[in-house]
C-alpha cells in the first residue's frame, strides 16, 4: 500500500475514500509525504486538493523544547537568553519541519526566529526511514510490483527536495542570494548570519499588510506582477526562484512594495534546463504536440515500458491537453501533461517537477486571493 501511495498511483474515489487516505498520512506521521504528493503530477486533482490540507495540520513543539533548541544551538548565549526571555509563546507559523516565533534582539529590533526542534527533526527522519524501507522492498521486487521504478524515483526525489530544510543555514544562503538578485524588486527581511545556525535562523521581523487583509483588486495586481517576475526574472533569466509563494509568505509594505518572508523552499535550474523549459513553452504556446513530446523526452528518463507506440499515444494525449482551455492555470495543464508522461513510462526529472510545484503554489495563491477566499 505504501509503495502504491509513494508512486502517486492514487485512483479517484468518493470523498469518504479520499478522507481515509488523508487520515492515513496523519496517523502514520507521513504528513510530509502527503504534502509532497499534493503537487505530484500523477496524483488525481481531487486527491491533490485533499492532501494539500495537510499543510494546515502541523502541531507545534513544546515551548520549553523550542527555548532549549535556541539556547543550545546559538553561539552567542547572551543574545540567546535575551531572545528566549522575549519569545512570544504562540508561534507565527508551524510547518512539518520548522516553526517561527516572534522575539527581539537586545537593541530592540523585532525578529522572527525559525527553529527546528529535535522532536520535529526526529519525526521527519522517521518519515524518511519509512520511505527508504519501502524503497528497499520495491527494489527487491521491482519486476513484480507495478510502477515500482516510479515509486523508487519518487522517494529519491522526495528525500532530495526535503532534507535540505533540516539545515536552516540553507535558508539563510537562499535568502542572501535572493536579496542579491532581486532586492530592488522586493523587500526582503535582513537575515542575521551572526545569530543563525543549523537549527535556529534569525531574521528581521518586517511589518506589512497580509494579502487577505487587502482589497481583492489590489492583491490580484500584486500577485500577477509576482507571477510575471517569477516566470521572466527568476526562472528564465536567473534559474533561481521561490517555490513556496503561498499567502502566508507574501506581504505588502506601507509603500506598496511586495515583501517576501520565507526562503526555505527554492528552485534552481541550470542553463540547459532553462533552455529545455524555453523550448517546451514555445512548443506549448504554438500547440506543437510532437515537438512538446520531443522536449519532454529530454526532460525525463524513459522506463522499459516507454516505446515508439507509447510515445505516439502520449503525443495524442498532449494534443488533447493543448486543445483544452485551462484559463490562467498553466501549472494545471502542465501537471496533466506530466501525469500522462508518467502513465506512459516517461519519468520527468526533479527540476521540472519542482518548477511546476512552485508555479502551482503561486497560481493557487492567485486564485484563492482573487476569489476573496482564504484560509
Amino acid at each position: 500500500q505504501s509503495g502504491v501511495i509513494c508512486a502517486g498511483k492514487v485512483v479517484e474515489g468518493d470523498r469518504q475514500t479520499i478522507h481515509a487516505r488523508f487520515k492515513f498520512f496523519e496517523k502514520t506521521h507521513l504528513e510530509k509525504i502527503g504534502q509532497f504528493l499534493s503537487f505530484w503530477p500523477e496524483v488525481p486533482i481531487e486527491t491533490q486538493r485533499e492532501l494539500s490540507l495537510l499543510q494546515e495540520q502541523n502541531s507545534k513543539s513544546d515551548l520549553e523544547e523550542v527555548k532549549s533548541t535556541i539556547f543550545s544551538d546559538m553561539r552567542d548565549k547572551s543574545v540567546a537568553r535575551f531572545i528566549i526571555a522575549n519569545l512570544d509563546p504562540e508561534p507565527l507559523g508551524v510547518g512539518t519541519i520548522g516553526e517561527v516565533y516572534k522575539s527581539k534582539l537586545p537593541d530592540g529590533t523585532p525578529i522572527a526566529v525559525k527553529v527546528v526542534t529535535p522532536s520535529k527533526e526526529a519525526n521527519f527522519r522517521a518519515t524518511l526511514g519509512k520511505a527508504n524501507r519501502v524503497k528497499h522492498l520495491l527494489g527487491l521486487y521491482r519486476d513484480e510490483v507495478p510502477f515500482a521504478s516510479e515509486a523508487i524515483r519518487f522517494i529519491e526525489m522526495f528525500e532530495q527536495m526535503t532534507t535540505a530544510e533540516l539545515d536552516l543555514t540553507n535558508e539563510l544562503v537562499n535568502a542572501q542570494r535572493f536579496q542579491q538578485l532581486f532586492g530592488n524588486d522586493f523587500e526582503i527581511p535582513h537575515h542575521y548570519a551572526e545569530y543563525s545556525s543549523a537549527k535556529v535562523e534569525v531574521q528581521q521581523f518586517i511589518h506589512g499588510t497580509r494579502l487577505k487583509d487587502m482589497p481583492v483588486s489590489a492583491r490580484s495586481s500584486v500577485l500577477n506582477e509576482l507571477k510575471a517576475h517569477f516566470m521572466l526574472n527568476q526562472v528564465a533569466t536567473h534559474g533561481f526562484y521561490g517555490s513556496d509563494f503561498q499567502p502566508g509568505n507574501i506581504q505588502i509594505d506601507p509603500r506598496n512594495k511586495t515583501q517576501l518572508i520565507d526562503f526555505g523552499q527554492m528552485g534552481v535550474l541550470n542553463e540547459h534546463e532553462r533552455q529545455l523549459i524555453a523550448s517546451f513553452v514555445q512548443a506549448y504556446q504554438f500547440g506543437q504536440a510532437s515537438r512538446v513530446v520531443q522536449v519532454l523526452e529530454q526532460m525525463g528518463a524513459k522506463s522499459p515500458t516507454y516505446s515508439a507506440q507509447t510515445a505516439k499515444s502520449l503525443e495524442g494525449q498532449v494534443r488533447a491537453h493543448l486543445n483544452q482551455d485551462h484559463g490562467h492555470q498553466i501549472s494545471r495543464s502542465v501537471s496533466e501533461i506530466f501525469r500522462a508522461c508518467g502513465s506512459s513510462g516517461l519519468i520527468i526529472d526533479l527540476p521540472y517537477l519542482q518548477l511546476v510545484k512552485g508555479l502551482a503554489t503561486l497560481e493557487g495563491t492567485i486564485n484563492t486571493m482573487a476569489s476573496g477566499q482564504h484560509r
